[in-house]
């Protein structure tokens, strides 16, 4: 696990290492974090307990997440159980079947899952939004509330305004709203599971039709995989082993392929050729998240016993790329790192078969 600075970015990532735009990154099957981190960190793993202090984002990924610690910026989750107790200076995402929250947030505070569970303990200075199947809040919060699901109980105090979309709504007498209350009606008897799925879409992961271009995007690397399982992979490598060649390549491609396309427009008998070679270019383009896919699924899981199998680190690392590209201080980033050096891995793969072919095909003749 490397560390670099800002000013060292292009480089680092270039040569494959492990911090991604400032950013540390760790993986494993389980992780128990204790030393202090001083840019933003990332973290994929199957059990992780942080306790160290975070002094800029934190995104972690995993099954069962335990978080004592100190983040100074924002704090993003996603998990299958959740508990945090520790501090967090800015806001705080999460979307995890089962979420217990203490500590303190002074920013705004959005989680969705099945059960949430605000304790006693737990004080928040800014908004909230909660979706869930059951909801819980027995802390303090000075900001306003929005609540999504079946059931809800308060239990705590709101300083803001409280509006709720519940079925079952549940105020005790230890309760307190300074604020004004508003009790709306569900639209549907599913209402819970649209709002976490409207709450992860908008808030956390993904903005607009990504989640269906992700689907999409998977079936497209699904197809290239089953068809030329060979290249798939071959490509992937090439930024392993190439990252800074391949980058460069993208560069070139990218410039000189288009205007060679439009060139051989001037003979009206190469119009149909060239417009097919576009269209090829554009695929091409499209394509260039997957050999990225691949490197990152293989940085990720390499240490995971059993997981490289078939499409699972290619599935894996699309699923992170398309994550990173809905944060918004990752998404220029990666969409550099998608369109140069994977795109120019494609490009660079079938150069190389075809100079292997020309090089064989003599041979057979002779």
């Amino acid at each position: 696990m490397k560390k670099v600075s800002f000013g060292m970015l292009i480089m680092s990532l270039m040569v494959g290492s492990s911090t991604l735009f400032a950013f540390e990154v760790r993986s494993g099957p389980k992780i128990l974090q204790t030393y202090d981190v001083n840019d933003d960190y990332v973290i994929f793993s199957g059990d992780a307990e942080l306790k160290s202090d975070v002094k800029g984002n934190l995104y972690v990924i995993g099954q069962n997440i335990n978080f004592t610690g100190t983040v100074e910026n924002d704090l993003y989750v996603v998990a299958e159980k959740c508990f945090l107790n520790g501090t967090v200076e800015d806001n705080v995402y999460v979307a995890a079947e089962n979420i217990y929250l203490a500590g303190q947030s002074y920013g705004d505070i959005k989680l969705a899952g099945e059960k949430i569970f605000i304790d006693s303990t737990a004080y928040i200075r800014g908004d909230v939004s909660l979706a869930g199947d059951k909801i819980t809040v027995n802390g303090h919060i000075q900001g306003n509330v929005e609540i999504h699901g079946k059931t809800f109980i308060l239990n705590g105090t709101i300083d803001g305004n409280l509006i709720t979309y519940v079925d079952v709504y549940q105020m005790s007498e230890m309760a307190y709203v300074s604020g004004i209350v508003e009790k709306h009606e569900p639209e549907h008897e599913n209402c819970s599971v649209k709002s976490r799925s409207h709450f992860i879409k908008r808030n956390l992961l993904f903005h607009g039709s990504a989640i269906n271009f992700f689907l999409f995007s998977l079936i497209c690397a699904a197809i290239w995989y089953a068809l030329f399982p060979e290249s798939f992979k071959g490509s992937g490598s090439l930024i392993k082993n190439k990252p800074l060649k391949m980058g460069l390549w993208g560069f070139l491609c990218l410039i000189l392929l288009p205007l060679f396309g439009l060139i051989s427009m001037i003979f009206i008998v190469s119009i149909p050729l060239s417009l097919l070679f576009l269209f090829f270019f554009g695929v091409t383009l499209f394509l260039g998240q997957f050999p990225v896919a691949v490197w990152i699924g293989n940085l990720l899981t390499h240490k995971i016993p059993g997981y490289q199998k078939g499409m699972l680190p290619a599935a894996t690392g699309l699923a992170v790329l398309h994550i990173f590209l809905n944060i918004p201080v990752l998404t220029i980033f990666f969409l550099i790192l998608w369109i140069f050096v994977g795109f120019g891995s494609i490009w660079y793969w079938m150069l190389k078969r075809q100079k292997a072919k020309m090089i064989i095909s003599p041979n057979k003749t002779i």
